[in-house]
C-alpha cells in the first residue's frame, strides 16, 4: 500500500483539461493510451479501484490509502422513458452501493512487488 506522499516526484500523466503545470508526464487523451504509457514505464496513474479488474496482465496496482474518494455520476435526459435506461440506472446504483460497502484498503487489487523497478 502507498500514500500520496509516496507518489511525490513520480511522473503523472497530463490530460487535455488539466491546468498548465499540474503534471509533467506525457499528454494522454484516452484510457488505452494511458495503460500503454504505464506499461512502457513512462508514467504511473492513480485509478479507481474498479479499474483493477481490467488492467493488463503486466501491470500491477496497489491501494493509495489516503486518496480522495472518487465520485461517479450518471447523466441521462430528464424526460427519458427508456426502460433499458431505467434498468441500467438501477443496476449501476446497486453496484455503487455494494462497492461503497466494501473495504477498498484491505488488500491490493493485484499484488505488486515490494518496490517498483525502473
Amino acid at each position: 500500500m502507498f500514500t500520496s506522499t509516496d507518489l511525490a516526484g513520480e511522473i503523472l500523466p497530463r490530460w487535455p483539461s488539466m491546468p498548465e503545470g499540474a503534471a509533467t508526464g506525457p499528454l494522454v487523451h484516452e484510457a488505452a493510451q494511458l495503460l500503454q504509457l504505464i506499461a512502457l514505464g513512462q508514467t504511473i496513474a492513480v485509478l479507481p479501484e474498479s479499474a483493477g479488474d481490467e488492467l493488463r496482465s503486466e501491470l500491477v496496482c496497489v491501494p493509495v490509502t489516503d486518496a480522495a474518494p472518487i465520485v461517479t455520476l450518471l447523466a441521462w435526459p430528464e424526460r427519458s422513458t427508456s426502460r433499458s435506461l431505467a434498468a441500467f440506472v438501477r443496476v449501476a446504483a446497486d453496484i455503487a452501493a455494494k462497492h461503497r460497502q466494501s473495504d477498498s484498503t484491505s488488500a491490493p487489487v493485484r499484488p505488486a512487488r515490494a518496490t517498483p523497478q525502473s
